[in-house]
């Protein structure tokens, strides 16, 4: 507990702190009080943009992080729009690895943790407690209970495992992860456990293992990796890791679905330095967007259970609709969910 309060002191709260001109030692700068992060375009393997002084994408959701969201907000008479790919991993894996399970669930509107769970834990994820009235769905995630605890084990499970970890490396992600609440669900769990999550699912789900075999084989052979969107070569890959062969195809294809999503809002939403209008903000597979409030809704907020506003419903809609791609002989579309709040943590 300690630790993550020293860390979110150090790294986001103390900096935002130094209202000075210099870019060396200040993050807000004194005229405007605008946050201008560095964003870095050839640091990460796969390609996705990094970020530094401050890491707006280190600024999460969990451990106790959620409130520091609100801290980053659109300037008065400008709200932010925000948007975040579906299971961007799962439905890039899907579709390049032909995993059979995944490309049902998506065809069929099937929630894949929900699936997983059911393959692992059979009838007694079916009958564990917090489904609520309308009882076991492989469609609808449980909103609470022993249900939503199982759920939730297998997809921070598969998450762990997907790029080929061994399951003792899955064990430490899987006692070391917390929950939203700051707890840690899973400290007790013991690796003999997590190995016969590991067996199960491979035995169920064949083509994982068939799949990693094959990113290694097509490694060995041209010596480099190609992520399949936009067609992007790795280097060495520390030659030949697992780890790293399997990793890089999956998300540097993700990274490209991103650059074309990001091309399609920053034509629909041109930047304007001087009313600080565009695209302002990218965390991996999410973006933030500031924007114009529509006369007679610059101090609006959203209110739990209340629709939008006509005005900005058709901002929210035309923005998944621009980061809704389609890609040449994928099966899965990749889709977008998108949201319109006064703060990142809203948007």
């Amino acid at each position: 507990y300690r630790r993550e309060k020293n860390k979110i002191l150090g790294t986001v709260l103390l900096p935002l702190n130094l209202t000075v001109n210099d870019p060396k030692k200040g993050i807000v700068w004194a005229p405007d009080g605008r946050v201008r992060s560095t964003w870095n375009a050839h640091v990460t393997a796969p390609g996705r943009l990094s970020s530094s002084k401050p890491n707006l994408q280190n600024i999460g959701s969990r451990k106790g992080q959620g409130k520091l969201k609100t801290l980053f907000a659109a300037q008065p008479g400008n709200l932010l729009v925000g948007a975040d790919l579906d299971q961007a991993h799962l439905r890039v894996t899907a579709c390049y690895w032909q995993i059979p399970l995944l490309l049902e669930c998506f065809s069929e509107g099937k929630d894949p943790h929900n699936t997983l769970a059911y393959q692992v834990f059979g009838d007694k994820f079916k009958s564990a407690d917090g489904w609520g009235p309308d009882g076991f769905s492989l469609y609808k995630k449980p909103p609470g209970g022993m249900a939503k605890a199982m759920r939730d084990v297998m997809k921070t499970f598969r998450y762990a495992s997907i790029y080929w970890a061994d399951p003792m490396t899955v064990w430490q992600v899987l006692t070391s992860t917390e929950s939203d609440n700051g707890e840690m669900p899973y400290l007790h769990m013991t690796s003999k456990e997590v190995r016969h999550f590991h067996e199960t699912w491979l035995k169920l789900e064949p083509e994982w293992m068939q799949a990693w075999e094959r990113m290694q084989a097509l490694f060995r052979h041209q010596g480099y990796m190609e992520e399949p969107v936009l067609g992007r070569r790795s280097g060495n890959l520390t030659d030949g890791k697992k780890n790293e062969v399997v990793n890089f195809p999956i998300l540097a294809a993700e990274t490209s679905v991103m650059r074309i999503a990001e091309q399609a809002l920053i034509e629909a939403f041109p930047w304007d330095f001087e009313r600080k209008h565009g695209l302002i903000h990218q965390c991996h597979d999410s973006v933030a967007i500031e924007f114009p409030a529509p006369p007679g809704l610059e101090k609006w907020g959203p209110k739990k259970g209340e629709p939008l506003p006509a005005e900005l419903e058709a901002v929210r809609k035309k923005v998944e609709e621009l980061m809704t791609v389609r890609v040449p002989g994928w099966e899965v579309v990749m889709t977008t969910e998108a949201s319109v709040g006064r703060n990142l943590k809203e948007a």
